[in-house]
């Protein structure tokens, strides 16, 4: 969604600010008028695309987006592309992942989470000057990546309700929206790139796999054959880090709908010996793990919390949830996460 529908305007990344290319004049400005879109803590030296970008407006005078403030706060907004100015739609507790302007420019439906610190997001629709704000779907699981339609009618969404990720759409011209209608299985972990005006539904799959593995070191020296450590979500696991006894591995498994969204990553902590496993979900929106501590009771992972604030956060095994999978009999954990500097 870099480009402009009139193809005049592209936005870019670089060094931390949000830049808007002028393909008539050549020129390039700064448009992020002192706020940061969701990847700009990301020291870029080059020009990459802008994360939080929901879409351009018809006339390609503004830019609808998700700003984080310093203060950590969260805004829908639009970005005019001429000068940098922020005309603030909704202020939010938490992030939106996903929005869209109506075709006629004057509704935005966006995606966010359902409560404060829950993972599972709904849809909410609203007026550009904030007004009329109400909950569009609302349901159990997952829904997410809303678009509008070219007619402004209705809402394509994502949503795991099924099981799957499947698309669906519901009616956006009613107040009292009756139930979504599935329009299209098998999407997968997906992140929208958008509709055109002849209603091609363009998204980026997720693919590939990464895993954790253990290999024995053998008399001679060598490298055992290799086995998974993980005993779920295959192709997932990724980061990890050995205990300071040997005993246990630490490693990041990452299982939500949206990559690097709130919640989406598992602290997984297997037991060598015996198999056993204990989880913790960190209050993030995402981690690698780095060390343990030297007493073993601690694991510090790298990513960022809610706010987007990238940093170093510990997590106490303390606050550890054995799984089913051969869960040790002990009852001295917790169901309670922690993050923190």
């Amino acid at each position: 969604m870099g480009v402009s529908n009139d193809g005049k305007w592209f936005l870019y990344l670089k060094n931390k600010r949000v830049h808007a290319y002028n393909f008539e004049s050549g020129k390039s400005s700064v448009i992020d008028g002192g706020m940061s879109f969701i990847n700009t803590t990301d020291d870029f030296t080059y020009e990459t695309g802008v994360w939080g970008v929901a879409g351009w407006s018809r006339d390609g005078r503004s830019i609808l987006s998700a700003l984080s403030r310093n203060d950590g706060r969260t805004e829908l907004a639009l970005v005019s592309a001429d000068d940098g100015a922020i005309r603030v739609i909704r202020e939010l507790e938490a992030d939106v992942r996903h929005a869209s302007l109506s075709p006629d420019g004057g509704t935005v439906v966006y995606d966010a989470p359902q409560r404060a610190g829950a993972a599972a997001r709904d849809l909410f629709i609203a007026r550009v000057d904030g007004s009329d704000e109400r909950l569009l779907v609302a349901h159990p699981a997952g829904d997410f990546a809303p678009v509008w339609t070219p007619d402004g009618e209705r809402v394509l969404f994502a949503s795991d309700r099924s099981g799957a990720v499947d698309l669906w759409n519901v009616d956006a011209s009613d107040p009292t929206p009756g139930e979504p209608t599935l329009v299209h299985r098998g999407l997968g972990r997906m992140w929208l790139l958008g509709l055109t005006d002849g209603g091609t539904y363009y998204y980026q799959a997720v693919v590939g796999t990464v895993e954790v593995y253990g290999a024995p070191i053998l008399a001679d020296g060598r490298l055992g054959p290799r086995v998974p450590l993980g005993s779920s979500y295959s192709g997932s696991n990724i980061s990890s880090a050995w205990s300071p006894d040997g005993r246990e591995v630490a490693y990041a498994s990452r299982r939500g709908l949206l990559g690097f969204d709130r919640r989406s990553t598992t602290l997984v902590i297997r037991n060598g010996d015996t198999g056993t496993e204990r989880e913790l979900v960190p209050a993030l929106n995402g981690f690698l793990v780095r060390s343990w501590s030297p007493d073993g009771r601690r694991i510090l992972v790298g990513g960022t919390d809610f706010a987007g604030r990238a940093g170093s956060y510990p997590q106490s095994l303390w606050t550890a949830c054995p799984t089913s999978r051969r869960a040790p009999t002990s009852s001295g954990w917790s169901g309670r996460s922690t993050a923190g500097r």
